[in-house]
């Protein structure tokens, strides 16, 4: 085979591989997209044993269970309706590592300007799934 084919080849297997990857990720982004438009706390953190959690008033410094944390998006979503959100990206590095970014346009219960966010998402792939292990909130 030619070197310049070989080269092309590989690259198509390449990508063909990371976008393998990255189906699984984008549904998995999905859900918790859809589970957080619901203001389902339990829904955006399912499958999650523990996560690293970072929202506006509360950033523990550590990952915290799946319980506390619940408790903690709950109350962050509480109080909020949302507007638009969005999935903007979605990237796997590596196959056992994965991000996705949500834009978030919301209006909070007293005030009636909207806000905007960005959610970042951490993901790590166990066999099979992806499971949700970090939560940022970035205004």
């Amino acid at each position: 085979m030619h070197p310049v084919m070989t080269v092309a080849a590989m690259g198509f297997l390449l990508a063909s591989g990371r976008l393998q990857t990255q189906e699984p990720l984008r549904e998995k982004a999905q859900v918790v997209l859809t589970a957080w438009t619901a203001h389902d706390a339990a829904g955006v953190l399912a499958g999650a044993d523990s996560i690293l959690l970072n929202l506006p008033g509360a950033h523990p410094a550590a990952p915290i269970g799946r319980k506390q944390a619940t408790a903690l998006v709950q109350d962050y979503l509480d109080g909020t309706s949302e507007e638009t959100l969005a999935l903007q990206a979605v990237s796997s590095t590596g196959s056992d590592r994965g991000f996705a970014e949500l834009a978030r346009r919301f209006r909070p219960a007293e005030g009636s300007a909207s806000r905007t966010e960005t959610i970042l998402l951490g993901f790590r792939r166990e066999a099979d799934r992806w499971r949700l292990d970090e939560l940022r909130v970035v205004r």
